[in-house]
């Protein structure tokens, strides 16, 4: 062999020994598991230089002794799942660095974690869940997170107070949900979110969610109700939404129209309808949404008389269902 072939095969070896490390920086398989502190520890001292991985979970259905999550300091990216679930932790200290994941799902932390401080740096999720909370009072930590592909899931976080943590916050492509979020009071934080795809849209069974403040009023319009399959929204956000966005919401019945005819309008004493065997119900709200009336049908006709002058709605019930919204002027 001579030298200069020589030479070659030592830059080579040592190419090799310089950079076959960065070829195993990271575990192998498609997921890491950890159910212990040990575990968490020993993925910084396995994997110092490991920045990147498909799946994470932390944590499982039993309370583990997870107390920090100090070892995976350098992940920057993970594609897949990040799962915690049921570790006494306090914040998320330790994922300080990263900045994107797959599906973020946090479950179940009864007695420990009180913010999401740890993960400043993330700015996009694809799906995004946190659900069954007990000491979650606010979502500091979030404070640059942008958009989230998938799905947007808050459910059962029943100490929440707020969502300002949200301010950057700007699309949700398949699906907004908010359940079960007893102390929150408002939708404030939310002022960028501009743009939700998919086919749910679910605000329900928020004790105290009474403002829509903070969610821009398109969220609540009859062009966006009618864009996704799946639309409920509380009734104690009526008043609120008819006072800021002068939007008023009757019903969540699917928003389902059937044309209906009555006569005269305006009216005075009687009103008289027609196709009325077909009639359920009729309900007459003022313009502030409360009920003031549910007139009873003779043949076809409803006395409307003990009714002030002024404009309501109309609402009729149909047999099918459907329900369907008319301007009624009472002089």
């Amino acid at each position: 062999m001579n030298v200069l072939v020589k030479i070659k095969y030592l830059l080579f070896a040592l190419v090799l020994t310089l950079y076959y490390p960065s070829f195993a920086q990271c575990p192998t398989s498609d997921y890491v598991f950890v159910l212990t502190q040990e575990d968490v520890d020993n993925f910084l001292i396995d994997y110092p230089n490991c920045t990147e991985l498909q799946r994470l979970y932390i944590g499982d259905i039993l309370e583990s002794n997870i107390t920090n999550l100090d070892g995976f300091i350098n992940l920057e990216r993970i594609t897949g799942v990040l799962q915690v679930m049921n570790v006494p932790i306090n914040n998320f200290e330790g994922l300080n660095n990263l900045t994107s994941v797959g599906d973020f799902v946090l479950y179940a932390f009864f007695d420990t974690l009180e913010s999401l401080e740890g993960l400043e740096g993330l700015t996009h999720a694809n799906y995004f869940s946190i659900e069954l909370t007990y000491h979650l009072t606010s979502l500091k930590g979030l404070e640059n997170l942008e958009s989230v592909g998938d799905n947007f899931r808050l459910v059962d976080n029943f100490v929440l107070q707020d969502l300002s943590y949200l301010q950057s916050l700007q699309s949700i492509g398949e699906g907004f949900l908010i359940k079960n979020c007893d102390l929150l009071t408002n939708f404030n934080g939310l002022e960028n979110l501009s743009s939700i795809g998919g086919d749910q849209f679910k605000v329900d069974d928020n004790d105290n969610l009474i403002d829509c403040a903070g969610l821009d009023c398109y969220f609540f319009s009859e062009g966006f109700r009618n864009s996704i399959p799946s639309y409920t929204l509380q009734s104690s956000l009526y008043p609120s939404i008819f006072d800021i966005c002068g939007i008023l919401i009757l019903s969540t019945d699917e928003f389902s129209l059937e044309a209906t005819s009555f006569y005269p309008n305006p009216a005075s004493t009687d009103l008289y309808l027609e196709n009325f065997e077909n009639v359920k119900q009729i309900q007459i709200f003022d313009m502030m949404g409360r009920l003031i009336k549910i007139p009873s049908i003779t043949n076809n006709s409803l006395d409307i008389s003990s009714l002030k002058p002024g404009t309501y709605i109309f609402q009729v019930t149909f047999n099918s269902n459907k329900i369907s919204n008319n301007k009624l002027v009472v002089k």
